[in-house]
């Protein structure tokens, strides 16, 4: 009788154990189901912010390429009506966020491609983008651009050529978010932001500026005209070598080339250079002018390491692109225009013969033949063999032009060499300061600094987010 109990109690307690180890097995494979989803979620979400973020880093890209030619003070001033779909205690109902193209918490929770009717309107200033959003790939993105703190007091006027542009990207979130939100999927969003800078390197102070440490020039005839103003010279001259002698020597060798009947000064006019006022050629050195200009890019073109990069990174900015020799001719040349001006650059050397116009920047980095009829308004540069032929019949070139040779170094680096010029014929060298930064403004903007804003950056971010349960 007791084996029997003995038996059955046996029996019962390997059943227990039996249930207690299925129990903890049943228990085991839910938290590794459940972990695996968790994992699966947070791989789901982990991809989904990789693409809103590829989606703000491309809008990025395309945004600051589309502020090449725009005039900065133009947007910062422009305002467009923006819809607000969901509504929260905002500090100001009818202004937009902080340098914010959407508020975060329409960014998490709207479906772009189908949006509700919205429940009120902001004034957003200096949006890129259309207020729908651009559409990249499968998602969206936003765009704005902002002043930054530059002594003006104006957030509407550009006065440092400087702003930021802030690029929220938007894209659906993984439908496993079902699950996590209430039934809601919500939108993995991404904004970076980043300033930019204008460039001014090239702000040049003449209308033909000349680089080095001498000039091998020939004036010819008595038909050219050199014209600076009250301010500027006809020639610049600039030279930042070790001994410390400026562009003296390219000075004097300009000086020494004119012929007396070329009367003097009146072919060379402006501000009064290094050899006297009027009647003597407006000629000066602004070499350690441009070393110490408010501007502080001036003095890069005093940098032949700087020009020869510069020149490689623009070839690949450039509109229109030339390979070798390279021939302009006919009656109806056109490198740019005024309504849509254009860098133009060739890799070599460039004959211009027949007529026409053009608008912009022009980049030659062989030498420049040029004798047609054709009328150029903004900036020529003329840098890598700096060798300049003008002549024959009447041309103008309104803005400024820079002449440099640069000299590659057997250790690596560059110097500056001697330049040549010739100008004969009817050739008319304007100085316009405006026609100068319409061409600047073409240049590539530089990033300065970028991130990515977080609600760590950016509190009120999250404190949104949670007002819309998100």
């Amino acid at each position: 009788m007791e084996g029997r109990m003995d038996q059955r109690g046996e029996k019962g307690m390997a059943l227990l154990f039996a249930i207690i180890i299925s129990l903890f097995l049943i228990v085991l494979g839910l938290g590794l189901t459940m972990f695996s989803l968790k994992n699966f979620s947070i791989g789901n979400e982990s991809e989904s912010h990789t693409r809103a973020f590829a989606v703000a880093d491309g809008g990025f890209s395309l945004m600051k390429d589309s502020l090449r030619g725009q005039d900065l003070t133009v947007l910062l001033g422009t305002y467009n009506t923006v819809p607000e779909y969901i509504e929260i205690n905002h500090a100001a109902s009818d202004t937009a966020p902080l340098r914010d193209p959407i508020y975060p918490v329409d960014a998490r929770n709207i479906d772009y491609r189908n949006p509700p009717e919205p429940v009120g309107y902001i004034r957003i200033p200096g949006l890129l983008t259309p207020v729908s959003g651009s559409p990249m790939g499968s998602g969206y993105f936003f765009a704005r651009i902002s002043d930054n703190l530059d002594g003006d007091n104006d957030p509407e006027i550009d006065s440092d050529h400087t702003i930021f542009l802030r690029v929220t990207g938007v894209h659906p979130g993984p439908l496993a978010e079902i699950a996590s939100h209430g039934g809601t999927v919500k939108n993995s969003v991404t904004t970076i932001e980043g300033m930019l800078k204008r460039d001014l390197s090239f702000d040049l102070g003449a209308p033909l500026s000349i680089s080095g440490p001498d000039v091998d020039i020939t004036f010819s005839g008595a038909s050219f005209n050199i014209d600076g103003d009250n301010d500027h010279p006809g020639i610049s001259v600039l030279n930042d070598d070790a001994a410390g002698n400026g562009a003296a020597q390219s000075a004097q060798s300009i000086y020494d080339s004119l012929l007396s009947n070329q009367n003097m000064g009146r072919r060379i006019k402006g501000a009064e250079g290094d050899f006297g006022s009027f009647p003597q050629p407006s000629i000066r050195d602004d070499t350690y002018a441009t070393k110490n200009s408010p501007n502080p890019d001036a003095r890069n073109v005093l940098d032949p390491n700087f020009l020869a990069s510069f020149i490689q990174n623009l070839s690949v900015a450039a509109d229109t692109k030339y390979e070798g020799e390279t021939t302009l001719s006919g009656s109806n040349i056109e490198l740019g225009t005024a309504e849509s001006p254009a860098i133009t650059f060739v890799d070599g050397n460039l004959s211009v013969a027949g007529n026409g116009d053009g608008y912009g920047v022009l980049v030659v980095t062989g030498s420049l033949d040029y004798q047609g009829a054709f009328d150029f308004n903004g900036l020529v540069l003329v840098l890598g063999e700096g060798d300049v032929k003008l002549g024959g019949a009447t041309k103008d070139i309104t803005g400024g032009m820079l002449v440099g040779k640069l000299v590659s170094l057997d250790g690596g680096g560059y110097e500056m060499g001697i330049t040549s010029v010739t100008i004969a014929g009817n050739s008319n060298f304007i100085f316009d300061s405006d026609s100068i930064r319409m061409a600047i403004s073409l240049l590539p903007l530089k990033t300065i600094m970028w991130r990515e804003i977080t609600p760590d950056i950016e509190p009120s971010v999250s404190d949104e987010l949670a007002a819309g349960g998100g």
